[in-house]
This record gives structure tokens, sequence and C-alpha cells, in this order.
């Protein structure tokens, strides 16, 4: 094999001074390239440690030194090549070979608008924990959809960054490493593994070998190693006996990390490809240090054989905001900064603002922590050049993209087989079970689906068992964890719960079209769980306006029939969710049918009911800028008139000048006509009747007003400055009732 050189000290020194005068660092990029070497090769030179001869040389004459005054001779270049000769060859022969690996796997998305990711980029991939088991679940837990993700999140201590890495230092101490990187579909797996192999190869002299598990192709992972990796390394046909013993040796010698990728694609079955790969790590295959990847779906899947050797388990977490930000600026850099904008401020709003996203936003913005629906969401915005709606056409587009992504890399050998138009019909057959499955959970209000919903669902021929397995396979749905108290019942939850809410509403779609029955699915018991679930509906192209009026005019009616009942916090929370889409007759009408439901029948003081009809009453004052539907609100709270409605009302008055507002609307009918003036006296009276908490201010801003009618006809400059010192009333004597 070719000798090996290494830099002294003194050489160091000079070869620092040579690209200081050039203003390169010490990796930089130009170098390498220019000399033709890894990246890897010249932080190795700078260690000091032992590189390829030629590539040695290559660097020293690069910045312009002669590498014979580099050199330490302590190392004699016709010396028997020793195994620390040897190894700096292998160096140069798995950086090589794994530099195909520096493009991230998202780069099928973002190469196709100019736009590539490498490894060596400054992007942190997501976080992780060190799993200890997996995660237990109440049998009655009910998450909220816009926090979908911590679904998935595992309840153990996030790992720092650096601090995991450092756990690739050594491939052994007492013996070979194993360490699992397990997560869900698009979590950047296969992310972190690039970034421990770079970082290897970057910063230690170990040995790195990358084998995607899918390429094996019934070979075991010797043959594989032997065969096709170190025929590809050396590119020959044939690799002679003693270099094949010399590469086993460095694996004997405890000189090799083995990164395996994807362990679920190594067979059909997953219990298969545990024990396929556990089997394998056997002989001097198993003095390998050893990485891999797996999909959730199949680590959890029963017993594991890998866990019995010793794999210490680490779980993705997803994305935090200063991730998003930073990928949002490497997407839409220098080409549509309107957009850029536009999703920074939906994606991380200021904290006054957070609270005024609707659902839809919400659920988006959580559910692209994953990578991989981050990235499916920059590549619609950047293909469309806006910002997409978020209505059913945006689901529909984002879960074609998933499969285009899924054909490449998990090919269901379901679909395999089968000509394309029959992957089309079995697709479709998916599809649909997925529908009725998502309506199923929906109308239990489960976003969280234990195995006994699977099994009754199949029984019902609903979701075909196959079936309920491809879509495992593919990651629509997707093990979380299991039911405490169980005996290891599996629990699942679809990718995203937004997913679940989009096909439980395509189902009720094909309902309706057999069905004279517009709504009924969701009109018979409307909670929380079904707004989502009716904003999808009401996008839905086959969907009328006046379908959307009639269920709109059904929901205020049940709403308000429900106020007294106990559980009537569920239909409230739902149509609070999906009031921004009322327009302002519909708030209006609602508005008008609590104010009359409290006059005549009350609410009981100091309840649950009242608070939750208070709280109700503030969310539609908010959703319009209606005066007459603020009046209606502010009629009803002062009807219930207890302190928690009072505190309510004078902040709204405050918040949103609703007293100015009624007294810009006087000013305006007074200027308008002046026969008006015992009408408007009139209304003025009535409308602070009603305040018989503040009768110090209304009794000063009535005083204040009916002067002011005298005065209707006077110059503008006047009635200005008079309206002016009303209002200054209004606000210091709002400030003393809040004291």
């Amino acid at each position: 094999m070719a000798s090996s050189l290494k830099a002294s000290e003194t050489g160091l020194i000079v070869i620092d001074k040579a690209r200081r005068s050039k203003g390169w660092n010490k990796v930089e990029e130009a170098w390498f390239e220019k000399a033709r070497v890894s990246r890897s090769s010249l932080m190795r030179f700078w260690r000091g440690a032992p590189i390829v001869r030629e590539s040695f040389i290559a660097i020293c004459e690069t910045v312009g030194c002669n590498w014979e005054e580099i050199v330490d001779n302590t190392i004699s270049s016709t010396d028997p090549p020793d195994i620390e000769v040897d190894i700096s060859e292998w160096q140069e022969l798995c950086q090589t070979v794994l530099e195909i690996r520096r493009s991230l796997t998202t780069n099928q998305f973002t190469a196709r608008d100019g736009i590539r990711f490498e490894v060596d980029d400054d992007i942190v991939p997501v976080g992780l924990v060190k799993r200890s088991r997996q995660r237990l679940f109440d049998k009655d837990f009910r998450p909220k959809p816009e926090n979908g993700s911590e679904l998935y999140k595992p309840e153990e201590k996030k790992i720092e960054y650096d601090n995991f890495l450092k756990l690739f230092k050594d491939v052994n101490s007492e013996k070979p490493r194993r360490i699992a990187i397990i997560g869900y579909p698009g979590d950047g797996k296969t992310t972190w593994l690039q970034k421990i192999a770079f970082w290897v190869l970057d910063n230690t002299n170990n040995l790195l070998i990358w084998i995607s598990l899918g390429d094996l192709k019934g070979k075991t992972i010797e043959n594989y190693l032997l065969e096709d990796w170190l025929k590809a390394a050396y590119k020959k046909r044939e690799v002679e006996e003693k270099i094949e013993n010399n590469f086993v040796e460095q694996f004997n010698q405890g000189r090799v990390w083995l990164l395996l990728d994807g362990v679920d694609e190594i067979a059909a079955q997953p219990v298969d490809a545990l024990v396929t790969v556990a089997r394998q790590l056997t002989g001097w295959i198993g003095e390998a240090g050893v990485v891999l990847t797996c999909r959730i779906n199949v680590w959890d899947n029963g017993k594991n054989a890998l866990e019995d050797e010793d794999f210490e388990t680490y779980q993705l977490l997803g994305f935090e905001s200063d991730q998003i930000n930073k990928l949002i600026d490497r997407w839409f850099k220098n080409t549509n900064i309107e957009v850029e904008e536009q999703l920074r401020k939906k994606l991380t709003p200021s904290p006054e603002k957070k609270d005024k996203l609707n659902p839809k936003w919400k659920r988006l913005k959580d559910a692209i922590k994953n990578p991989l629906r981050l990235t499916i969401l920059f590549y619609i915005c950047r293909r469309n050049s806006s910002l997409p709606e978020l209505d059913a056409e945006f689901y529909r587009q984002f879960i074609e993209i998933f499969y285009q992504w899924k054909e490449e890399q998990y090919k269901p050998q379901e679909l395999e087989s089968e000509k394309q138009h029959k992957r089309q019909d079995k697709r479709q057959e998916l599809e649909n079970a997925l529908k009725k499955f998502a309506l199923e959970g929906i109308k239990q209000n489960k976003f969280l689906l234990p195995h006994s919903l699977v099994e009754k669902t199949t029984n019902d021929k609903s979701l075909d068992k196959s079936l309920f397995q491809l879509s495992l396979q593919l990651g629509l749905l997707n093990q979380v964890g299991i039911i405490k108290g169980s005996l290891n019942e599996k629990i699942y939850s679809f990718w995203h719960p937004a997913f679940q809410e989009y096909f439980a509403a395509l189902d009720i779609i094909d309902y309706n079209k057999n069905s004279d029955v517009k709504f009924d699915i969701i009109g018979q018991n409307f909670a929380s769980q079904w707004s989502e679930v009716y904003l999808f509906w009401q996008d839905l192209k086959n969907i009328s306006i006046d379908q959307v009026d009639e269920c709109i005019y059904q929901l205020i009616g049940l709403v308000t029939r429900q106020l007294e009942n106990d559980n009537c916090q569920p239909i409230v929370e739902g149509l609070e969710n999906i009031l921004y889409t009322f327009d302002e007759q519909q708030l209006q009408v609602l508005a008008l049918r609590l104010k009359v439901k409290i006059e005549r029948q009350g609410v009981k003081a100091n309840s649950n009911i009242q608070n939750i009809i208070i709280n109700f009453l503030n969310k539609i004052y908010e959703a319009t800028n209606d005066f007459n539907t603020h009046l209606l609100v502010i009629t009803s709270l002062e009807k219930i008139g207890n302190e928690k409605a009072i505190e309510s009302l004078i902040n709204l008055w405050d918040k949103n000048n609703e007293l100015q507002e009624f007294i810009e609307k006087i000013l305006t009918e007074l200027k308008k006509d002046s026969s008006k003036n015992s009408k408007i006296s009139k209304k003025i009276e009535d409308f602070f009747q009603r305040d018989k908490f503040r009768d110090k201010l209304a009794i000063g801003i009535k005083k204040k007003l009916s002067i002011l009618i005298s005065y209707w006809n006077k110059d503008e400059q006047k009635l200005a400055e008079f309206k002016e010192e009303i209002f200054d009333y209004c606000n210091s004597e709002l400030k003393k009732l809040k004291h």
C-alpha cells in the first residue's frame, strides 16, 4: 500500500504562516479543492496525523511550501507499512466513498429550485434524547391537535449537540459501541447519521463505512462489504486477498465505525429486519462500532433483538424556532423576500401575536417541526410564490408530494409488483381506508388511536389489515407508544393530527355524495374535535355557499341550546375555533341568540358555565368590528353582571375603544340631521341606563354629550376639541374603575 506522511511541529508552523499570507483559514474550501484532497484529509494534516503521501504533498504545494521541509522525518516512507500507516489510506478510501453522502436527502426537493443543502452547512440537526423506554399514555388522554407534535416527543431531557457527537470519539473502550437513532418519517435520521459520519472523519483517526441497508438486496453485511464496498472503494472488479485481510484487520483492531442507515428497509417484516441485523453483527463485523437508524414503528414493534445487544437508543425531537428561521433564510435568500417575511411572521409570530393565529396556522406551525414537513411547505411556497391557503387543496398537494418522496425511498412491495395504474388503485384503496379510520377516531374524540380501535375497524372491514400495515410502512400512521396499565396495547397516531382531520373531512364528503343529509355527521354532536374537520369540509370545492350557511346556523342553534348543559365546553370551544370564518351577519345572529338566552334564562352565578359564556362573548367581540354585535356582547356581559363579567367588559371597552366608537357614532348622527336631537338623547339615555356599575362615569359622560347636542351646528374645530375632552374624561374614569 502507498506510504503515508505527517507534518512535524515546526512544519505546521511554516504551513500556518503560508496559509495566513493567503488569507485562508485552516480548512479553507479553496485550499482542499485546489489540492484535490478531502476536507477531512486537511483536518488530519493539521492534527499531525499520517495522510496519504500524494495528499500531503498537494496540501503543502498549494500554499507554496516545499513538502520536504514540512514532513516529520521520524516516519520513513521506505519503512514497511505498519498499522498506523495503513490506516491513513483507509481513511482516504472511506472519505472518497462517503463524499456522495454530503448532500441532504431533502435535496430531491430543494435542488429543483437551485438550492442544495450539505452536511457541512451551518444547519444543526433536530435535537434528540436518550430514550429509556416506549412512551406511556393514559387511556383517556386527549391531546390538542395544534400541539400534535407532542404525541411524538419523548419525555426525557434533550442532549446537547456537542455532547452527543463526543460519543463517537472512540469506537470502543471495553467493547464496541452500539447506538441506535430512531424516529418517524422525515424526522432527520439520515441527516444525523451524515453529521456523525463527517464529524468522525474530521475529528478522529477512525475509519467510517456507510451502508444504506436497502442496498443489500438479500446480501449479508459481510458480503456487501467485501464484494461491493471494497471493490467500489478501489474501483476494481477484483481486490487482492491481502487487501481484504488488511481491511478485516482494521475491524479487529477496533478502528471502524459502521453506519447502517434504514434498518426498516432490510426485510419485509419489521421483526425480521431487527433479527437479521442482530445476527450479522458477529465475528469480525461485530468488532466495529455500530450506529444505525430505524423508524420507531419497526424499533418498537414487539420483541427487539437489537435492544438485547445493548444498543443505546436515541430518539429524535423536532426543530426549534431558531432552526426554522435559519432554514427560511436559506430557502428564500435573494429570491422571494415578500414570501419569506410573510412565512416568518406566520411561523414565528411575536409573543403578543402568538395567540392570534387561526387554528390552521397553529397546526401547521406545530407540524413543521418535522424536517420533511417543513421542506414540503417551503417547496409549495416557493413553487407558488405565495403562502398557501391551508385549505383542503393544500393538504392534497402535501400528501401528493409525500407519496413522491416515499416512492423513491420506501417503495412498498405491494406497489412494486404492480403497474403504474394499479399503483394508483392501491393508493386510492389505502386512502379510502384511512378516511374511514380517521373519521372513526374523530367520532370518539381520539387523536391517539388504540390498537383496539384498529381491530374494531378492521373487523368492520373499514380498514383492511394489509392496508393498515401499509399505512405504517409509509408512515401515514405511526406507533407512538403504549397504553399505561395495559398489556402493552399499542397506540397510534396519524403523521400529524391535521392529516387525520383532513382524511375525516374527505370521508364526510364521500358520505354526503350518497345521502340527502348534508352535515349530520358533524352536526349531531359538534365539539372541539370537529372544528378543523368542518373547516376542511367547508374548503372542498363541491360544497356550496348555501350548504356552508346552513351548517353555520345549525351550529349556532346547537351551541345556544347546549349552554345550560354541564358538558357544553367542548361545543363552545369548537365554535370558537371557527368564528373567524363567520361573516358579520352570522356573528350578529350568534350574539343576539346568546343575549336572548341570557335575558330569558339567566346564568347560574359563579359557575363553570358562566365562565364559559363570558369567555365565549369575549371571543365573539374580538372576531368582529361591527358596532351592533359589540353592543349585543356588552349587553350580555352587563346582564350577567358578576365581577368577572364587569372586569371583562371594562377591558373590552378600554382595549377596543368601544365607548369612543359610540361617541363617534353620536357625533356623526348629530352632524347629519338636527331634527334627530331628541332621538339621539334617548339613545344616549338608553345606552347608559345599563351602566349601573359605573354611575359616576355614566353621569359625567351623559352630561357632556347632552351639552354636545346643543353644539351640533357649531364649527367643527370646537366640536373636535369637545370630543377630545370627553375621550380624556372616559380614559381617566375607566382607569379609576380598574383600580
